[in-house]
């Protein structure tokens, strides 16, 4: 009986202990190729993104956390699948990760990111590009655009002043905040404390605004 109740008592410690990278790092590198789509969820890291090249993804990763790397792609959505499995929503408690992700690409359509993870993506071209991006990693964008379609959700702030766009369509949600660069229009709307902020010279549609303390304004 003792035995049981030490064991519930340290249970809840034992389901929200750390987990804490190796420190041995391995790289994987993958062969996949033809996708514009990329989604990577639930990393604790960095990632680099760089559109205009030629396809490559290498990962490096601790030891540790190498059998919970996920990697595919969706034929019929071109769309390459990066995950890191049971860590949803933070539940392993990563710390001193050692994890770096590396894709090249020759177009981007849509990069879809969740987690802490910082993303930074280069060299966005084209008529459309989309990025959908939930918690507490920061996003950066740059390139040349003609529309550029924004939803965020979280604590993360997106910087897209270096991405130079004709129009801009964001909605945002949390507390990080969304600079864009249009040349021509902004649409923007969102809840919470975050603010929109519009880098560029483009016009602020009338009926963008935020419900919350942030609000949608040029600098």
């Amino acid at each position: 009986m003792k035995k049981l109740c030490f064991l519930l008592l340290i249970l809840p410690t034992l389901l929200n202990a750390q987990l804490f990278g190796s420190g041995k790092v391995i790289t994987r590198e993958f062969a996949f190729k033809d996708f514009d789509k990329v989604n990577i969820e639930d990393f604790d890291g960095h990632v680099e993104i760089e559109v205009g090249k030629s396809f490559s993804v290498k990962i490096e990763i601790d030891e540790n956390l190498e059998p919970r790397l996920k990697v595919n792609k969706n034929n019929s959505e071109n769309q390459l699948n990066i995950i890191l499995e049971g860590n949803k929503n933070g539940r392993l408690y990563l710390e001193k990760t050692r994890i770096k992700i590396k894709i090249s690409m020759p177009e981007a359509a849509v990069i879809s990111h969740r987690g802490n993870t910082n993303v930074n993506v280069h060299g966005i071209m084209g008529r459309y590009f989309r990025l959908e991006t939930s918690g507490n990693g920061d996003v950066f964008l740059s390139g040349s655009i003609d529309e550029l379609d924004i939803k965020k959700s979280g604590n993360g702030e997106v910087k897209a002043q270096k991405l130079i766009s004709k129009t801009a369509k964001v909605k945002s949600y949390g507390n990080g905040n969304v600079v864009v660069n249009s040349q021509i229009t902004l649409q923007a709307h969102g809840t919470g404390n975050c603010s929109i902020i519009q880098a560029g010279t483009g016009k602020i549609d009338p009926m963008s605004g935020v419900i919350g303390n942030g609000d949608v304004r040029k600098i």
